[in-house]
């Protein structure tokens, strides 16, 4: 028997043995998964298709949270190269996703492009891919999610006249989308498009003549925030630096210098009355990749049934119209309306957007840089006097919760003086005080994660999107420390000739919840008793920094004292 089982065994090692190599064989003609193509950052070569405008209907994350929206998109920049083999490459072939980065299409017969899934985009050691994704959210759509379509991954689109379009498999968001996912999980990355369209921009941004020379005008104007909490925040009176220019009787506006854009917002005079025609296209900011639009519209206010039974809030929006019909003093230049005079990312307001989201619970409005709801134009001319007194909206204390240490701080500062005159933003600034009315609280920069240095003033127009936020007047900032009885703000104002001018302290009662005013001695004094160096942004810096800086000087009353100076 011993023998035997030697036998068997010594057999069954040969048989093993002599499998082996087909076993390997095997293994070397099994199909293996190609490698996707890497993230393709530079322009291909052959023949460059550019000024191209893009649009689709999608998902996108919203600012800095994970919310997702669904939204149309149709002022985003986008690029195509045909190759000399045929080969065709898009830029930025997901609207709403907005890589910058570029992906292969191979030609599929006739107008038919395949992209087949690829890296898109890389991140942090995390690397994307575009696809065809399904649809896995729930039905009531409220929470939107989808999962790679592993047999079938392929994108297709049309590419015909210079217009490239995705196919009709893409017309529905709510079963299959072009997606983002992450190669190495498949998980959704949150973007999803259909309905996408890349086609040329024929608009033209209408230039200044040669010769006309423009000036800066104030823009008074009722807020526009369209997401509003009636608890919290009120409509409230805003100001803006717009340049108006006159060449016979014409007018041309530029009602947002920060952009980098050529065109200007023309009207015509007629007697009092200047008529604006809407949609006029402002041209392509290349730092943003924005297509912007002039609109002129009426507004009104909805709500969004799907957050009605959790959230107590409106929005606010307007329909648009062809044209804005102002009035004009022939004298002092001065222009007012009680419409909408906006720019908008596109050419379409979210009133005309809303009947086209299919019945998508989460909209969003496009992008706007500025929406003057009921406004006036106006010179301005440089009248400080004496402060407004800023006001407190609300006071929320986080300290008993573990997740939020912290305290939260919404006020407003007012841009203007008691008497009504606008006080230009760019010099105004804003101090906290605790408990003390001598001296400004000065913040450890320790606690605020995107500052760097220790502060005790605040640029009006300073917004971090974080620690520090400014909606127009309507201010937050949040505070990490407790365990004093009483927090105020003050605003402050820097003249021309380099005089401070000061409102009085607004303050918040922490016991009793109720805020209340103190007013200052007005009366500058003199001497100093200490002096400190900021930078423009509000950050300390060393006394031995060049260029533009702040000299703080504090004077033995009390007084607070700031001079702008070149150090050499």
């Amino acid at each position: 028997m011993k023998h035997l089982f030697l036998f068997a065994l010594a057999l069954s090692v040969a048989t093993l043995i002599s499998a082996q190599p087909a076993r390997h064989e095997a293994m070397r003609r099994a199909p293996q998964a190609a490698p996707l193509q890497r993230v393709i950052t530079k322009q291909p070569s052959g023949t460059l298709h550019t000024n191209l405008i893009a649009s689709c209907v999608g998902f996108e994350k919203f600012y800095l949270s994970n919310f997702r929206i669904s939204s149309v998109i149709n002022y985003r920049s986008a690029q195509v190269v045909e190759a000399d083999n045929g080969t065709v490459y898009i830029q930025n072939p997901i609207p709403s996703f907005p890589a910058d980065t570029w992906v292969k299409a191979e030609r599929a017969g006739g107008d038919t492009l395949v992209v087949a899934a690829q890296e898109i985009y890389d991140y942090q050691n995390e690397k994307y891919q575009i696809c065809r994704m399904k649809y896995t959210g729930d039905e009531a759509h409220a929470m939107p999610n989808y999962e790679m379509d592993k047999e079938n991954p392929a994108v297709t689109y049309l590419w015909k006249d210079g217009v490239l379009r995705s196919t009709s498999d893409f017309d529905d968001l709510y079963t299959q989308a072009i997606g983002v996912c992450k190669v190495k999980t498949g998980q959704w990355f949150e973007y999803a498009a259909t309905h996408v369209e890349i086609a040329p921009q024929t608009d033209t941004p209408t230039p200044l003549p040669e010769g006309v020379e423009a000036e800066p005008f104030i823009v008074r104007y009722v807020d526009h925030q369209r997401f509003l909490v009636p608890e919290e925040f009120e409509m409230t009176t805003e100001y803006d630096t717009v340049y108006v220019a006159f060449s016979g009787n014409d007018i041309y506006v530029q009602p947002c210098p920060e952009l980098n854009v050529k065109g200007w917002v023309k009207g015509s005079i007629e007697g009092d009355k200047v008529t604006f025609p809407s949609r006029q296209y402002l041209g392509f900011d290349e730092e943003r990749g924005i297509h912007y639009y002039f609109l002129t519209g009426n507004e009104h206010r909805y709500t969004d049934e799907p957050f009605a039974e959790y959230y107590n809030h409106f929005f606010r929006d307007f329909d648009v119209t062809d044209q804005l019909v102002a009035s004009i003093d022939a004298d002092t230049r001065t222009i007012s309306s009680d419409q909408v005079f906006a720019v908008f990312s596109g050419d379409r307001s979210c009133s005309d957007l809303y009947g086209d989201l299919y019945g998508y619970p989460f909209s969003e409005a496009h992008p706007y840089s500025c929406a003057f709801y009921g406004f006036t134009f106006f010179k301005y001319k440089e009248r400080p006097a004496s402060l407004r007194c800023p006001d407190f909206i609300t006071y929320t204390d986080y300290m008993d919760n573990p997740y939020y240490k912290n305290i939260r701080l919404s006020f407003y500062i007012y841009p203007e003086t008691v008497e009504g005159n606008y006080l230009d933003k760019n010099r105004m600034y804003y101090e906290v005080f605790v408990d003390d009315p001598e001296d400004p609280y000065e913040f450890d920069a320790s606690s605020y994660l995107l500052i760097n240095n220790d502060f005790s003033y605040i640029p009006f127009q300073l917004d971090d999107a974080y620690d520090i936020r400014c909606f127009g007047v309507q201010h937050v900032l949040y505070v990490y420390f407790t365990g004093f009885d009483r927090i105020g703000v003050r605003s402050f104002f820097e003249a021309k000739d380099g005089q401070e001018y000061y409102s009085p302290i607004c303050w918040y009662d922490v016991e009793t919840g109720q805020s209340y005013n103190s007013v200052p001695s007005l009366t500058p004094a003199t001497g100093t008793t200490s002096t400190e160096f900021f930078d423009l942004a509000g950050r300390r810096i060393g006394a031995s920094a060049k260029g533009l800086v702040l000299r703080s000087e504090r004077t033995p009353d009390g007084q607070h004292r700031f001079v702008k100076t070149i150090r050499k």
